[in-house]
């Protein structure tokens, strides 16, 4: 039976599930313990990987390459190899409300590549099996699961 231990002392806020491996957990939370934690932009981080090493008990930001424009990650997953898929957001063009994206990084967040839009609030995942990425999208009004190109290593 395992044991509970605390770990953030409410240091996070709305943490989101993570992506665990043998030796570590992958997560997004909302970092307001620590308003040093920047994104690339020098805006106060919304959303940011962070990675637990189980065996050290140590919790680091995960640093996401921002180049590109991306910022506010968030529901990061694993592949088989490591690489991180997460969803992310950039500026709309002209301004108004962001564009959301899913990402691909190495699994320490560098060269990011946008896979597909996403609309806000859609999701996506995995099979662990296969490497095949789907995401929740919509055609007109109906709910839709559509399955990407791309697939994850598996």
């Amino acid at each position: 039976m395992g044991s509970e231990k605390k770990l953030t002392e409410e240091k996070f806020y709305q943490i989101d599930k993570g992506d665990a491996d043998a030796h570590s957990v992958v997560f997004s939370a909302t970092p307001n313990f620590d308003r040093r934690i920047k994104d690339t932009f020098g805006r106060e981080a919304r959303n940011a990987l962070f990675r637990y090493d189980k065996a050290s008990q140590t919790m680091v930001p995960i640093a996401v390459d921002q180049s590109g424009g991306i910022f506010d990650f968030s529901r990061p997953k694993r592949d088989a190899k490591g690489n991180l898929y997460f969803i992310s957001a950039t500026d709309k063009p002209g301004g108004g409300h962001y564009l959301w994206f899913l990402v691909c990084s190495n699994r320490v967040g560098k060269q990011p590549t946008i896979l597909t839009e996403l609309l806000i609030s859609m999701d996506f995942d995995i099979a662990k099996n296969t490497g095949e990425i789907f995401v929740m999208d919509k055609e007109g009004e109906t709910l839709i699961v559509r399955k990407l190109n791309e697939r994850a290593a598996h």
